[in-house]
């Protein structure tokens, strides 16, 4: 199992942050810039780009994933009555947990589950641990926690 630390910056006029291993070393930074839409980008400690999340405009909260160039994943969040639900179109994935406590499980159709997420307490910012199982795709779901908390920030600010 990898487990992955995301911590925000508070106070920061950009979105610029790292991705910590395990041990607490930088292993991948996050930088993003507004246009019309949130875009992101997932970048290795030298500055190359492994992931571009691009948020789209539509009617619910939307964010493409590239990698490579090549569209892989659409994270949507999906209409229900009582419950926020987001699905990730393309490996057909859906993430379900509590919203409120930011817990959630990244399986997949039959239940697998690929990844879990959960929102540190008590800290200063944003901060997730994401325990990743075996042979799962890194920089995929790295790159889907990242849109995961676009999706909770544009929530924030929309109840505000």
């Amino acid at each position: 199992m990898s487990t992955y630390y995301v911590k925000q910056k508070v106070l920061s006029l950009f979105d610029r942050f790292t991705i910590k291993d395990a041990q607490g070393i930088d292993c991948y930074m996050v930088e993003g810039e507004w246009s019309l839409m949130k875009s992101l980008y997932l970048k290795d400690m030298n500055g190359v780009e492994l992931a571009h999340i691009k948020g789209k405009l539509s009617f619910r909260p939307t964010f493409e994933i590239y990698q490579d160039g090549v569209h892989n994943a659409t994270l949507r969040q999906e209409f229900t009555l009582f419950k926020n639900k987001l699905s990730v179109e393309g490996p057909n994935w859906d993430i379900i947990g509590n919203w409120i406590s930011s817990e959630f499980d990244i399986t997949d159709m039959d239940g697998g589950s690929h990844a879990h997420i959960s929102r540190e307490l008590m800290t200063w910012g944003d901060s997730y641990r994401i325990d990743m199982a075996p042979g799962e795709p890194e920089i995929l779901l790295l790159a889907i926690v990242i849109a995961i908390d676009a999706v909770l920030e544009i929530q924030r600010a929309a109840r505000s």
